[in-house]
């Protein structure tokens, strides 16, 4: 819960009031309810919640049910300290205020049917993140019309429940920074959709250089007319609208930059090919051409110029997600190699009695550790406002190159079990691997780190 939803809860009320209720979050998420439910300002307070077990047994699954999990799960991430749904240091529960019922928890293992099920159609991993992550109700979330996917909110918590393509609106825009997201509520007056939105900055021949759009953007009466080709689109198949950055000012460079949203489809937009990619093979990647394409004047995003800030700003908080995404991956990798070097028996014994194997097994949860804390720290300075450029670049430096010696360790004390899909430790290497790529790759995060230690030290 952000600053400002905190001073909102307790508005109009006396101070010695305040005072008395003690600051706890029961009372301060309490206050919030009779407050919206008083002003009436809330469209959601007319949604009934819905709890995973409730959305599983619908056969039919339409965005209110969703709108419905949302409302339920909201107000009830909170900072760590508040413990309110207790947190421990190896699985996070998220639990229902008034219940007590556990609404979700992190690496929560699928039985053996599930995965069976879900495996006969997608790669197991679902979209960018590790398919433990997701109990099967978010994973049938992807059944119904639009969605995004986001981290959310800026809690160390909320950090690390990464939720593959969650349902909003532009109510929970408003209280969530995610990924390309933030820029709508604080550009535009409202959002009338619900959109999934890949973000669309990268281009075939600029790589890691932002600032070198080679789409452009033209304004022609009302309407800007857009031409150029996006590249490694992620969920471009799958999106309903789309954040574009284009160049509307070369003379400019980076600061002539703008972003604009396009709905899809629109004419003069087309999709090109799937990837066939090595992992995260249940999220679809392709580019996107534009060729005079023409959306309203109004769908321009802040001013023209912001497009190079913009993405600037959410690059930051989307290393700490991915440093997330990496953590649940070697999470995933060394359960399954402890699980299996426990029940492997070799010459009488389980493997795991081999100082070979435990060595392995050390370093593989020292560096899970390690990247743990990088990114725990990265998410609580994002929390208190503080500069964590540094921090969330060594984040997901350590995590991501954590997440890949860890899938490859595990696959090694498997052996031939663990090169094939019978068992999840070889997926778990392939969608390591994309987690030092996008985001920035791990070159792009020394990079960062060096420059940000320079210019401390000269400062």
């Amino acid at each position: 819960m952000s600053g400002s939803n905190r001073e909102a809860a307790v508005a109009g009320q006396p101070k010695d009031e305040r005072k008395k209720s003690g600051g706890g979050v029961i009372n301060r998420l309490k206050a919030r309810r009779v407050q919206g439910k008083e002003s009436g300002a809330s469209d959601q307070s007319s949604v009934t919640p819905f709890r995973e077990e409730e959305l599983l047994g619908l056969n039919d699954l339409r965005p209110e049910h969703v709108l419905g999990l949302s409302r339920v799960t909201e107000n009830y991430l909170c900072k760590p300290e508040d413990n309110i749904y207790g947190i421990d240091f190896t699985r996070f529960k998220i639990r229902d205020l008034e219940t007590g019922t556990v609404l979700f928890e992190i690496s929560k293992p699928c039985s053996e049917q599930e995965e069976e099920e879900e495996s006969t159609q997608l790669d197991a991993s679902a979209g960018r993140f590790v398919r433990y992550q997701f109990t099967p109700a978010f994973l049938r979330l992807r059944k119904v019309g639009a969605t995004v996917e986001f981290t959310v909110g800026d809690k160390p918590v909320k950090s690390f429940r990464m939720i593959e393509r969650h349902y909003f609106r532009d109510r929970i825009l408003k209280s969530f920074d995610f990924d390309f997201g933030f820029c709508i509520p604080n550009s535009r007056n409202t959002c009338e959709h619900m959109y999934e939105f890949p973000q669309l900055s990268e281009e075939l021949s600029n790589g890691s250089d932002a600032g070198a759009a080679s789409t452009t953007a033209k304004l022609d009466g009302e309407e800007w007319v857009l031409n150029g080709t996006k590249s490694w689109i992620t969920n471009a198949w799958d999106a309903s609208a789309a954040v574009v950055l284009a160049t509307t000012d070369k003379s400019l460079k980076h600061k002539g930059i703008s972003a604009f949203l396009v709905e899809m489809p629109t004419p003069g937009l087309s999709l090109g090919k799937k990837e066939d990619k090595l992992g995260i093979r249940a999220s679809s990647t392709a580019n996107l051409i534009f060729e005079d394409c023409r959306i309203p004047r109004q769908n321009l995003l802040g001013q023209p110029g912001m497009g190079f800030k913009i993405a600037m700003q959410t690059l930051d908080a989307g290393r700490i997600g991915i440093a997330s995404q990496a953590l649940g991956i070697g999470q995933a990798a060394l359960d399954c190699a402890v699980d299996y070097a426990e029940k492997r028996l070799a010459f009488g014994a389980p493997i795991s009695k081999l100082q070979a194997i435990q060595f392995k097994l050390a370093d593989m949860a020292l560096a899970l550790e390690s990247a743990r804390l990088l990114t725990w720290r990265a998410a609580m300075m994002k929390d208190n406002k503080k500069p964590f450029t540094k921090e969330a670049a060594m984040a997901k430096l350590a995590a991501s190159e954590a997440a890949t010696q860890i899938s490859h360790q595990a696959i090694q004390i498997l052996g031939g079990m663990g090169y094939v899909s019978d068992m999840p430790a070889e997926r778990h290497y392939r969608d390591a691997r994309i987690t030092e790529i996008y985001e920035g790759t791990s070159e792009i995060q020394r990079l960062v780190i060096a420059n940000q230690l320079l210019k401390e030290y000269r400062s």
